[in-house]
């Protein structure tokens, strides 16, 4: 039992300090009377927050606790307290010594406060609060002066996050044991700091004058967010492992309350950006600047005949923004025909281009309409066109610059007004170089070109379009369980290189709507094809590309200076500048 030893001149009076509010005063109808006639009327008063005994001063303007001022102070066994003349000592009838005054039903009481926090959780929605409530709960349970969230930066430092005072430097805490706990990953309890061998040199420790710290990790799927910190100033107080193990349970919620929150919070900013994104850009995701330049200047070229050579690696959204271009053109209303020349034999692509008359060869029983005749005052996209066949690449060139074709096996020509969009995943300049395309059609095509990024150099936009994929595959599959990503699912979209870009973006999307059995999407393994790219040719182009944007930063920008650096002629570097999309 909690008692207040009240030191008269000739004897000790010895109070029971049980679960009631006591007043301290001269007047008789206090609960304590001080002997000191000019002392105040009603002076103090003693009462439980929680489980932690406070004092309070009321007429007097201050009390001393242990020989400092206080309006108000939490007080511990072995606390004296002075008011006026009298002396007062907290103490124990068992004669043990513990941080906190608690009841005895301790257990009770934190399970209390555990349903206490669980409704607020329900009903509040601002995260500060929410932290602010738990080391509340901290220091009524198992008391303490000062309590501390941290949360690690973008460089993994901890930055004070809330406090339980209006702190907000180093001053009030021990940044050595932070950074212990951080290096360590779990708890950390020292109950004597002033003595303990490995911190009893520290500056902190001594000019905080802490005599017991406790510091407990913050974790989210076993990664350290952050650190939450307890802090005891009192000779009397030492802190125990039961307390430590209350600070971990509590730095559980901490973390499940941050990452909860930013992940809605997140959650909401990309379906809000992806809504902003389909409305302008007719369903193309994309908020990094290299592909928010390429829709920009598709607005000026679209309405116009010129040739347009999409260059991009698989997967990349080429065949989506040859709509876009036919979409945003006066020719949207007649049909867009797409080909893919890797996909038609090369004996059959000039009768697939531009038709044949029955008889012509093997095969044609009928007359066949071409894909240039099908398109006549639309869209014709050829994706993959370093695949054309070379004999039949002057046919194709003579038909884009005379608007005319001849059908296999006819003698008459037809007149075709089609626009033609071109996109490869090729370099066409060495296939140029290597006469495996005609260098005439090159620059027919080329007229204007548009490198699309990688997904890899898209910043966020691997976010956006996980949802957008997400969003259209609960809509394809309206019975299945999923209804968001997991956290963990996020971090792995945001941090993948994605070889294979928006097209197994899309893919892994699709096969997570189909297999997840939880309403949050998990991603437990990714196939070990995709897991690391071992494609030389894409890992000598980032390398060329790291090594050319150094040495462009070296030099300023100055582009002649940084060829001589690299050894290389000026409209080579040029040329790797374009092709590499620097």
């Amino acid at each position: 039992m909690i008692i207040l030893k009240h030191i008269l001149d000739n004897e000790t009076k010895e109070i029971p300090l049980t679960g009631k509010t006591f007043h301290i005063g001269k007047l008789g109808e206090n609960d304590i009377q001080l002997s000191n006639a000019r002392s105040p009327d009603i002076a103090a008063e003693l009462a439980y927050s929680g489980n932690v005994l406070q004092i309070t001063a009321l007429q007097s303007g201050f009390i001393k606790v242990n020989g400092r001022k206080y309006k108000s102070s939490p007080l511990y066994p072995g606390d004296r307290i002075e008011i006026d003349s009298d002396i007062f000592i907290i103490d124990r009838t068992d004669g043990t010594t513990k941080l906190s005054i608690q009841s005895e039903s301790k257990t009770e009481d934190i399970l209390d406060k555990f349903t206490h926090f669980a409704e607020i959780i329900g009903k509040e929605r601002d995260l500060n609060k929410l932290l602010n409530t738990i080391i509340n709960i901290l220091l009524e349970t198992i008391g303490g002066n000062d309590a501390f969230i941290f949360k690690l930066n973008n460089e993994g430092k901890p930055q004070l996050f809330v406090s339980s005072n209006a702190y907000s430097s180093e001053d009030h805490f021990s940044d050595t044991i932070v950074q212990q706990t951080l290096q360590q990953g779990q708890g950390v309890l020292i109950k004597n700091a002033l003595d303990h061998p490995e911190l009893a040199s520290s500056r902190s420790i001594a000019d905080l004058q802490l005599t017991s710290v406790l510091c407990s990790p913050v974790k989210v799927a076993d990664r350290v967010i952050g650190v939450i910190y307890m802090g005891a100033k009192k000779r009397s107080q030492s802190y125990k492992e039961s307390d430590l193990k209350i600070l971990n349970t509590f730095a559980v919620i901490a973390g499940t309350l941050i990452n909860h929150v930013e992940y809605i919070s997140q959650q909401r900013d990309a379906i809000k950006k992806l809504t902003e994104l389909k409305t302008h850009h007719e369903g193309i995701i994309a908020e990094c600047k290299g592909m928010q330049d390429i829709l920009e200047s598709i607005n000026s070229i679209a309405d116009s005949n010129i040739g347009i050579l999409l260059e991009g690696e698989t997967g990349t959204g080429k065949d989506l923004l040859a709509k876009l271009i036919h979409t945003k053109s006066s020719r949207s209303d007649k049909q867009m025909i797409v080909i893919n020349c890797s996909s038609i034999q090369r004996d059959l692509q000039e009768s697939e281009l531009f038709g044949h008359v029955r008889g012509s060869f093997t095969g044609a029983v009928s007359d066949r309409q071409g894909l240039f005749t099908a398109a006549n005052g639309g869209t014709l996209f050829l994706d993959e066109i370093g695949d054309m066949d070379i004999s039949l690449q002057a046919k194709f060139l003579r038909a884009l610059e005379t608007g005319k074709i001849r059908p296999v096996g006819s003698t008459h020509e037809e007149d075709v007004d089609v626009r033609v969009i071109c996109a490869t995943n090729k370099n066409l300049e060495e296939m140029v170089d290597d006469r495996t395309f005609r260098k005439d059609l090159y620059f027919r095509i080329n007229q204007f070109r548009y490198r699309l990024p990688p997904l890899r150099d898209r910043d966020e936009d691997c976010i956006h379009l996980a949802y957008y994929f997400l969003e259209r595959y609960k809509a394809e599959y309206p019975n299945r369980k999923i209804v968001d990503f997991h956290p963990s699912a996020l971090e792995f979209i945001r941090s993948y290189n994605w070889p294979g870009n928006v097209r197994e973006l899309a893919t892994l999307v699709h096969k997570l709507v189909l297999s997840s059995q939880s309403p949050l999407g998990m991603i437990d393994a990714v196939p070990t094809e995709t897991k690391l790219s071992f494609n030389f040719e894409e890992a000598t182009k980032d390398f060329q590309k790291e090594l050319i944007k150094r040495t462009l930063k070296y030099t300023g920008g100055n582009k002649e200076k940084a060829a001589r650096k690299l050894g290389l002629g000026r409209s080579t570097l040029f040329r790797y500048i374009s092709s590499l999309n620097i």
